[in-house]
């Protein structure tokens, strides 16, 4: 069954009870409500995409400004955020400076 067990209810529970993140074997839904509650998740097949997603948000950049600002196409940006497509090298050079992330944290979560 596909199904996103994790949503904007379980983030706000395991934020009330400490938690800071969240690793997930599974789907995740109500994406646009867990940002909000600036809140990561990492999942198979879409490593760092809750953390790209939170810095998106801390940013307020649209996939599609993003994707101006890196110079990739948005088709692109959507199909690595959604975890269709692997990142790539100029993909991470450009979150790196745009987004201001660690290029570290990059390597070594992708």
């Amino acid at each position: 069954m596909r199904c996103a067990y994790w949503g904007e209810i379980l983030t706000a529970t395991a934020k009330m009870r400490g938690a800071r993140g969240a690793v997930i074997d599974g789907y995740h839904r109500d994406t646009p409500k867990v940002l909000e509650q600036h809140w990561p998740i990492f999942q198979p097949g879409q490593v760092c995409t809750g953390f790209w997603g939170l810095k998106m948000f801390e940013n307020k950049l649209a996939q599609t400004k993003l994707a101006s600002k890196i110079g990739i196409g948005q088709s692109k940006v959507s199909e690595i955020l959604s975890g269709k497509r692997k990142p790539d090298l100029p993909f991470l050079k450009g979150v790196h400076k745009v987004l201001k992330i660690d290029a570290s944290f990059l390597l070594e979560h992708v």
